[in-house]
């Protein structure tokens, strides 16, 4: 594109040539077709639709698979590692306990 300046006069004062590059949002999601997984926004990438042969920008063609939903992953805080016994000693620990007491007070009572 060339962009012209003109004076009052219409003397052409300077000119120069722009490029611009317009990305397609076909789904209007405003994420740009390029880097969009899913350019028509109907829930199949646009690879699954290129892999049955159907057109990854119309969102009426779909491939006759249902998509497949992607399990949310739950992250769980670390308490330690599968080898780790301390979950185990502290329940022996606390039942421990629990007899000790048992027995002082049974004790106490003779």
């Amino acid at each position: 594109m060339k962009v012209v300046v003109k004076d009052e006069n219409g003397k052409t004062v300077a000119e120069k040539d722009f490029t611009i590059k317009v990305q397609r949002d076909t789904d209007g999601d405003k994420q740009p077709d390029v880097t969009d997984p899913d350019d028509d926004n109907d829930g199949y990438t646009d690879d699954q639709k290129k892999t049955a042969g159907t057109d990854p920008k119309d969102p009426n063609s779909k491939p006759s698979a249902t998509p497949a939903k992607t399990a949310a992953k739950t992250v769980l805080p670390k308490t330690g590692t599968e080898a780790s016994h301390m979950g185990v000693y502290g329940l022996v620990a606390l039942g421990l306990a629990g007899l000790l007491s048992l027995g002082k007070a049974k004790k106490e009572e003779e």
